[in-house]
């Protein structure tokens, strides 16, 4: 992640990261010409539980992952574990994921997740589950709310959303 590659059980607030021209967030996961997962996110790669709030990520390069099929990607945070809150953030730059699970906010969910008041302004581009706010939502106890986008969505594949590329739960005001 730009801040944190995983935070456990913690909170991020008042957080901003700038990704200035000619600089990125990028993971690359390859051994022995395999690909790994890989978790990246503007602010956090991987965030098991916990909230963020007024989280930006601004200016005009990437946040990216290369070489994984299994990529968790989010111009804010790349994949959501369990009780997880997210509000008052936004990401403006580029969101690249070369594999599953790529969004302008949050690349995948995994539990129970909390997102309002979001938006996203970057070009998001991926393979499958791509979607402007979340990549892939699929548990019924999530809530999305009064979030939007505004950058292009470009998906290979399957589940390609302006704002929930998959999804389950509550989805509503977006």
């Amino acid at each position: 992640g730009g801040v944190v590659g995983r935070n456990a059980y913690g909170d991020l607030t008042n957080i901003t990261v700038d990704v200035t021209p000619d600089s990125y967030v990028k993971a690359t996961s390859l051994e022995d010409g395999i690909g790994y997962r890989t978790y990246v996110g503007g602010v956090v790669g991987k965030l098991a539980s916990g909230t963020i709030e007024n989280c930006a990520v601004i200016g005009t390069s990437a946040v990216s992952a290369s070489n994984s099929s299994d990529s968790y990607v989010g111009g804010v945070v790349g994949s959501a574990d369990a009780n997880v809150t997210v509000q008052n953030c936004y990401n403006e730059g580029a969101v690249t994921g070369n594999g599953q699970y790529t969004g302008g906010v949050v690349g995948h969910v995994n539990s129970g997740i909390t997102l309002s008041n979001c938006y996203n302004t970057g070009a998001v581009t991926g393979k499958k589950y791509t979607a402007g706010i979340v990549g892939r939502l699929p548990y019924s106890g999530a809530t999305v709310s009064n979030s939007y986008n505004m950058g292009t969505v470009i998906g290979e594949s399957a589940y390609v959303g302006a704002v929930i590329g998959s999804g389950s739960g509550t989805i509503s005001n977006n």
